[in-house]
């Protein structure tokens, strides 16, 4: 059971990458923000703690009998993962985006959810490279288009 809870956690991960592409490449805009930020936050939250117990860190809670919150998910991936605070901050920016709008009437300007996004995807796989051996890219249909209506496209 040890070494499958980073698969699963990794699986859970990957699932959310997926959600969150398909959303945010949804025509339908009624709820995609939410959607996006949503799956994106998961996924990343899941990727992180796949990794820390691929390095052997808790990341379960035996006192509460729950998984570690997300801001000491943080505090243990710069420890254990070597993220920057620029990579840190990243995340961070994700959890305040997707907390405003889930829980209240935010709304994020399209152009701060693509940078976002796209800065997301980048650290995704360059922590699932790194510590899994797998690139996103691996994870998706070929048929994925990582492109905007404003002409920027994202090189795979």
């Amino acid at each position: 059971m040890r070494r499958r809870v980073p698969r699963l956690l990794k699986e859970k991960a990957v699932a959310s990458m997926r959600r969150m592409t398909a959303a945010f490449n949804g025509l339908a805009d009624e709820g995609r923000q939410t959607s996006v930020l949503l799956a994106l936050h998961h996924g990343l939250e899941m990727l992180l703690k796949a990794a820390l117990r691929e390095r052997n860190v808790e990341v379960f809670d035996r006192d509460t009998a729950r998984s570690i919150g997300f801001e000491k998910c943080l505090r243990l991936s710069r420890q254990h993962l070597g993220l920057s605070e620029d990579q840190l901050g990243l995340l961070r920016a994700i959890d305040a985006m997707r907390n405003d709008e889930q829980h209240w009437l935010a709304s994020v300007d399209e152009g701060l959810l693509y940078v976002h996004t796209r800065a997301a995807l980048t650290l995704f796989d360059e922590v699932l490279g790194e510590v899994f051996n797998e690139r996103l890219a691996d994870h998706l249909p070929e048929r994925v288009l990582a492109a905007s209506a404003t002409g920027d496209s994202v090189g795979a």
